[in-house]
Parts: C-alpha cells; sequence; structure tokens
C-alpha cells in the first residue's frame, strides 16, 4: 500500500476532533514539514513493525543570524562544531565558543525539533485514541515522546551496579558496562581523583578493545609482552596502561595477590621555550586564555590547580596567589608576585572587570562566578589553546611555537625559582610536591640556561630562639625571603635572592 503524506503547519496540535482523516488529508500552503504514515499490509497481523514509521521532514530552512553569541560569555567568536540529529531527521547545529570553550546547540534548531517532536507525539496519541473509528486496522510507530524528553528536560544519569559474581562472568559484549561500574565504584569510594579515573577508564576501554580479557591478569601480561601494538609502546606509555589495570584488578576485582612490575624508564630533559616565543604566543591568544597562560607562568601550578581557582584565593594587596586546591596529593602553597610578574595582577583585574560586566549584562549569565576561569576542564582549555597555537605559529612563521604546552610554564618557572633561590627545597615548595625527590631534573637545566653561580647556603630561625624577631627583622632588611617553614619544629628557612626578575 502506497504511503499516505499529511503537510502540517509548525503550530501546536489542534483538538483530536479537528484531526484530519486518512480519506481526506489536510492540505496547508505555507507548511514547514510533510508527515508521512506507513500502512501496514494486508498480509501482516496486528502487530506494529519496525518499518511502521512516522517520520517528519524538514521542507523549509530556518533562518539563521548572522552572529551566533556563546550563552556563557557573549562572545561573538563562535565556529561551527558539528551537528546533532534528532529522531526526525532535524539537524541540530552545534558551536563551540572559542573565547570560552563553551559547546552548545542553536536554539532556532532545537525549537523546530521540539515542535516537530511535540505536533507529532500529539497526532500519534489522537490517532491511537481514535483508533477503531477513525484509522481501523493502520498503526503507527514513533519516537517522540523520548524526542520530547530529550531536547526539553537533561537526561539524568543511570548507574547500574554489577555483582561481584557478574564481575568475573561478564562477557565481553558487557565490558562497557563493567567498565562504568567500575567507575561508579572508584568514584564513591573515591581512591583517585575524577581526572585519573578519567584516563584510567580510556586506557581500560582501548585494553578492551584489542580483544584482552580483563578478568584474567596472565592475559593481559602475555598481550602486553606479545602484542604488535602494545609491545611497540614506550615504556613509559606501558607503565600508564599497567597503572590502570592494576587499579582495575586490585581495587574493583579484589585480586590483591597479582604480581605486575612496571617497566624502567627515565623522564627525558625537559624541553624548555624561550621566553620571548611564550611571550609572542600568549599575545596572539583570546584574553581568558592569555591570563591563563601567564597565571600557569607566575605560579607553577598544574593546569587542573590553576582552573581550580576562585577569586578569593588571590589577595591583590599583598601581591599572591594561593593554591588552596592542590592536585596529586600536593602541598598547598602561597606564591608571591613579584617584580615582572606583577603585571598577572593588572591582567587579573581587568578580567574580573570582564566577567563581571558579562553577567551583569542582558541574557548573559555565567554558571559559578567565583571562579576565575570558566573552561570546564583541562581538555576544553587545551583543544582551544593547541588550534590557537597552530594558528599563531603559522602566521608568525616559527614553528617552535607548537612545542609549548601548558607543563611547559610550570617546568621554565621551575627553572628560574632554581637560579633565584638556589636551592632544590625552594623549588619543590613552588611546585608543591612533598619532597625534592621530583625536582632534582631542574638543577642542570638552570645551571645550563642561567650560570653555575655560588648559591647561598640557607639560614634557619627558630621560633623558640630569644631573638626571633629580632633575627627575622634582620634579615628581611638584608634582603632575606622565607621559602620554606617546617610546622613540626617551627624552623623558618629563609634565603637571599642572586637576582631580580
Amino acid at each position: 500500500m502506497e504511503p499516505e503524506t499529511i503537510t502540517m503547519m509548525q503550530t501546536p496540535f489542534s483538538p483530536p476532533n479537528s484531526l484530519p482523516t486518512l480519506d481526506d488529508p489536510l492540505s496547508v500552503v505555507e507548511s514547514n514539514f510533510t508527515v508521512t504514515i506507513i500502512h501496514p499490509s494486508d498480509e501482516d497481523d496486528s502487530t506494529i513493525s519496525e518499518n511502521h514509521l512516522l517520520r517528519v521532514i524538514p521542507k523549509k530552512p530556518v533562518t539563521m543570524p548572522e552572529v551566533i553569541a556563546c550563552p556563557e560569555c557573549g562572545a561573538a567568536k563562535t565556529y561551527c562544531n558539528g551537528w546533532s540529529n534528532s529522531s526526525f531527521n532535524i539537524k541540530i547545529q552545534r558551536y563551540i565558543c572559542r573565547a570560552c570553550g563553551r559547546r552548545f546547540s542553536n536554539q532556532y534548531d532545537l525549537t523546530l525539533a521540539k515542535i516537530v517532536a511535540e505536533d507529532v507525539f500529539a497526532i500519534a496519541a489522537a490517532y491511537s485514541l481514535n483508533v477503531n473509528d477513525s484509522i481501523n486496522d493502520d498503526y503507527i510507530r514513533i519516537s517522540a515522546e523520548n524526542t520530547v524528553k530529550n531536547l526539553v528536560n537533561e537526561t539524568q544519569q543511570t548507574t547500574t551496579c554489577v555483582s561481584n559474581e557478574q564481575k568475573l562472568s561478564a562477557p565481553n559484549s558487557n565490558i562497557n558496562l563493567v567498565i562504568a561500574d567500575y567507575a561508579h565504584y572508584m568514584q564513591k569510594e573515591r581512591f583517585v581523583n575524577e581526572l585519573t579515573l578519567s584516563k584510567y577508564v580510556i586506557r581500560l576501554k582501548y585494553l578492551a578493545k584489542l580483544g584482552i580479557n580483563l578478568f584474567d591478569p596472565e592475559d593481559f601480561k602475555t598481550k602486553l609482552a606479545f602484542d604488535p601494538t602494545l609491545s611497540s609502546k614506550t615504556n613509559c606509555n606501558k607503565n600508564s596502561i599497567c597503572k590502570a589495570y592494576i587499579s582495575f584488578a586490585k581495587k574493583y576485582l579484589h585480586m590483591e595477590d597479582i604480581k605486575i612490575p612496571l617497566f624502567e624508564y627515565k623522564t627525558p630533559e625537559y624541553k624548555l621555550p624561550l621566553t620571548e616565543h611564550m611571550e609572542q604566543l600568549y599575545a596572539s591568544l583570546s584574553f581568558q586564555m592569555q591570563v591563563f597562560c601567564y597565571v600557569l607562568m607566575a605560579t607553577a601550578a598544574r593546569p587542573i590547580e590553576a582552573l581550580r581557582l576562585e577569586w578569593s584565593d588571590i589577595d591583590f594587596a599583598r601581591k599572591t596567589i594561593s593554591i588552596n586546591k592542590p592536585a596529586k596529593h600536593g602541598r598547598t602553597r602561597t606564591i608571591p608576585l613579584n617584580g615582572r610578574f606583577a603585571k598577572v595582577l593588572d591582567m587579573l583585574e581587568e578580567h574580573r572587570n570582564r566577567q563581571q560586566k558579562i553577567a551583569t549584562s542582558k541574557n548573559r549569565t555565567q554558571k559559578n562566578l567565583n571562579l576565575i576561569f570558566t573552561y570546564k576542564n583541562t581538555s576544553d582549555a587545551g583543544q582551544l589553546f593547541r588550534r590557537a597555537r597552530k594558528r599563531a605559529a603559522a602566521r608568525l612563521g616559527i614553528p617552535e611555537l607548537n612545542n609549548i604546552t601548558f607543563y611547559s610554564n610550570r617546568h621554565w618557572r621551575a627553572v628560574l625559582e632554581r637560579y633565584l633561590k638556589g636551592n632544590s627545597d625552594a623549588v619543590a615548595n613552588l611546585l608543591g610536591e612533598n619532597s625534592d625527590k621530583y625536582v632534582q631534573v631542574y638543577a642542570p637545566l638552570s645551571a645550563r640556561l642561567y650560570g653555575n653561580d655560588k648559591e647561598w647556603e640557607p639560614i634557619e630561625i627558630s621560633e623558640h630562639d630569644p631573638d626571633y624577631s629580632d633575627k627575622m627583622s634582620r634579615y628581611g632588611a638584608e634582603g632575606y625571603q622565607e621559602y620554606n617553614y617546617n610546622r613540626t619544629t617551627g624552623r623558618h628557612y629563609l634565603r637571599r635572592e642572586k637576582n631580580n626578575y
């Protein structure tokens, strides 16, 4: 039987008693989409087939404004970021903001998809109520109800827990369910932070894609040693994969007796970019990304630590920035901004004024005004940075700019701190490390780049000394600065800077 076509307007659905019948379809001149009803064949039974669909096909494109503003920061520097299809072939244009990294959909496309879904669902509901009188044996199957829910309301996340028996007996087809339950269990028990957990999940899915049985440690070790794909990876990447699997086996499967040794490798010497190259790159970025990079450069903070900064962590009067939410179990610290780094405070002040102006503007809102930076996570910020870096390198004709990353700021600042203070403890305190084990690598870099000058011996002042206040005042007047403090012993460690940057 040939399908019948009903042409509908882009208006709310009319009452059921005014519905067009299949014998006399409604014909509207100014139409926006068509609805096609497919009847079952005479030989078919009363069940609804998968092919009995109600299709909605747009006929007229929706006019789009010339400038699409970001709903997060209000910036007009937005770019197309692919399409998203609804259940009725309505294409929804996606955008990305180059200023804050927010991804959003075109409101006109969302409105059209919502109207189409609601109208089709209303038509199908009315037909189902009058099935005996109007359409007899005609059947309609649609998915409009789920479409309306997805377009209007936010999808609620559901968590499925897997029992211990299901863990060990789950086939490979259900491995994604097991990995999702592993992520939920690790997040509930707070074994690792969210960033590390997301990396573990990616690596476990990669192992499952290679056909490795995650429930058999021997199979994992065999594939790691002899599989062409895994065995060709560097020892650093192999260690990352091993850490993810050890976490899955010991924490989730409770296989405490497995032994998977890590690979030995030596960290190569950091390739520090030139200071003028970093400044040229940052001058070509958006203002928020420029402030973000200069904060990393001045404080040697990790990117995730900089994203966690709030306005209350900045003391403009004392010219300090406090890292109160460190990553990787690091220490909290307060970094003074002296010398050339004092200009970062002026940039932060300008960034706060712009942020408040955006928050008070009409139809422009920000989710959390306490946060300094509006990037969702380090992945979105890194993607925006890499795109801008590629354009800057091509425009300036400096291919070395492509070697600059967020962590280049941390290494660059650590080498400079080693030269200014001449002590590994000062570098560990700046980076928030619990020991100087991982900061010894900056000593040869500092000597090669800045010279091997004589180091000053640190001065220790105990709080229990009778002349404690006099010593602190005298050494402070001579140019000594405190770079470390031991709360257990009550000792202050001071050192005079060799140079001022």
